[in-house]
């Protein structure tokens, strides 16, 4: 019976698919997203009146969104609240909080 337990857990462990790989593709998702709507603004603006003050606090904003998706990653992965999950969001929150509104 056991035997029968471990060649099961085995068959699983070679069906799953590379996480590595998984978190790559995850990754190139949000960095396209990121990139399409920054286009539509631009084109928004050229089209229409409206006009996007400090444009370049998106740039700083991708890198946040990725560190942010990294934690969402780590956290599946982890299943808690893990050193890797909380790195993860300190970073997200320290990044996206330097690309706020300044005075």
């Amino acid at each position: 019976m056991e035997d029968n337990i471990n060649e099961l857990k085995q068959a699983e462990q070679a069906q799953t698919p590379n996480q590595r790989g998984r978190r790559q593709r995850d990754s190139n998702w949000i960095i396209g997203g990121v990139m399409v709507l920054l286009g539509v603004l631009f084109l928004i603006g050229n089209y229409t009146s409206f006009e996007l003050q400090n444009w370049w606090a998106l740039f700083i904003l991708i890198p946040a969104l990725g560190s942010l998706g990294s934690a969402w990653n780590a956290y599946r992965a982890d299943g808690h609240l893990s050193q890797r999950v909380r790195s993860s969001l300190t970073w997200s929150i320290s990044i996206g909080a330097s690309s706020g509104p300044s005075s």
